[in-house]
């Protein structure tokens, strides 16, 4: 009579978010690193992040190694609602960011006056034209020459007369 005792232990499988896991804000452009924990994974994981607290979610990976960090470039997303969500890709287990973090854009105003000569008298009714990575836009200078471009993002940056005849004709 042969006795044969087996000792097993459940083990589940668990993922969760490490960071960002609420509060942090991120800016564009920048790189920072999703971490999280797990136990017991296919070894693969999928990484998503939503902008609108869950409702909607973008693909960050579709598969990466289950190494408890990856490295992130933030996308041009700006949003106080944002979420991280790590899944392992057989879609079980997964975990999301307990809180929302921001993504936020870094930005700056510019502004100036359109003078005719040395003795600084303002040229209005210029049509400005702003060209930058995120876009373009166009402002015409006020009855003193003045112009605002407002929250433009950081990046090469160019302010022209859309057409050099508006400025020569707002001159003569």
């Amino acid at each position: 009579d042969k006795t044969v005792t087996a000792n097993f232990q459940a083990t589940g499988s668990s993922i969760t978010v490490v960071a960002p896991n609420g509060g942090e804000d991120w800016e564009v452009g920048s790189v920072h690193n999703i971490t999280w924990t797990s136990q017991n994974t296919s070894g693969t994981v999928k990484i998503d992040y939503s902008i609108d607290n869950g409702s909607n979610w973008s693909q960050v990976s579709a598969s990466t190694t289950d190494a408890g960090v990856f490295e992130w470039t933030i996308p041009n997303d700006p949003s106080t609602s944002c979420l991280v969500r790590v899944t392992d890709t057989d879609n079980d287990p997964s975990d999301v960011s307990d809180a929302v973090f921001t993504i936020s854009q870094n930005a700056f105003d510019i502004s100036g006056t359109v003078l005719y000569d040395t003795k600084g008298r303002p040229v209005s009714g210029v049509s400005l034209a702003l060209t930058h990575s995120g876009g373009s836009g166009n402002q015409t200078t006020d009855a003193n020459g003045d112009y605002l471009f407002a929250s433009v993002p950081v990046g090469n940056v160019q302010v022209v007369p859309s057409k050099s005849e508006d400025l020569r004709e707002a001159i003569s």
